[in-house]
């Protein structure tokens, strides 16, 4: 089992979004989201944590499905569109636990380091944004 950490801050409702296909969505991502480079390497049966709008890291998931090359209406911030024809990577799975931490407690806790992003004093960003980081 591998772990990610996944930056929803945005607050994309992902639930909603996807659905039709099932309702138990969590993340998406595509190729020209920054996190891409970890994010591709998910697989079921991993665990994601999701940071939230609140940047807490609030929730554990085990991946059960992925959906791949989902299309959307628009850009990366779109709606669903179509289940091919895409480039989205669509995660979804079950709640494990509900760590509810700062993400940069959580990020010094568990060592994270993805480039410089993140300050290793501090566990905060020290650029703007990144989708998904391995750990």
């Amino acid at each position: 089992m591998n772990r990610f950490l996944l930056n929803n801050i945005g607050n994309r409702d992902h639930k909603t979004i996807y659905s039709t296909l099932s309702k138990h969505a969590i993340f998406d991502c595509s190729p020209t989201q920054f996190g891409w480079d970890h994010y591709k390497d998910i697989h079921i049966g991993d665990h994601v944590f999701v940071i939230d709008s609140s940047k807490q890291v609030s929730k554990e998931f085990r991946v059960t499905m992925i959906a791949d090359e989902v299309a959307l209406k628009g850009d990366c911030w779109g709606e669903f569109e179509s289940v091919t024809g895409g480039d989205a990577r669509v995660l979804f799975g079950v709640l494990v636990s509900e760590p509810r931490v700062a993400y940069g407690d959580f990020v010094l806790e568990h060592s994270i380091k993805y480039g410089k992003k993140f300050n290793p004093v501090t566990g905060k960003l020290t650029s703007p944004g990144f989708n998904c980081c391995a750990f």
